[in-house]
């Protein structure tokens, strides 16, 4: 694949319809009440640790579309066997 194509294609991945801010504060609101009573150390472990606790959310955020793997496999799929190039990348299942 080339680079320029490969540039595309993640820009088109990244490109999504944001949440609101509604939504945004009902998500956040969602997670505080999640977390549990901290004591002082394990609070204090993960303020000396936010980039450990910010990578460790994101993971939980990504896994968003159990389908965006498999849409790239057949975007390959038609690219290698019928020469297509195929944007799946707005379809929903």
């Amino acid at each position: 694949m080339e680079r320029k194509e490969m540039l595309m294609r993640k820009k088109r991945e990244n490109v999504q319809d944001p949440a609101s801010y509604e939504q945004m504060r009902e998500v956040i609101s969602a997670v505080a009440k999640s977390v549990p009573q901290l004591s002082r150390v394990d609070a204090m472990f993960w303020t000396g640790r936010q980039h450990q606790l910010a990578t460790r959310i994101r993971a939980i955020f990504t896994a968003v579309d159990p389908y965006r793997d498999a849409l790239g496999t057949w975007e390959r799929f038609y690219r290698d066997h019928f020469g297509m190039t195929v944007d799946l990348s707005g379809l929903r299942v």
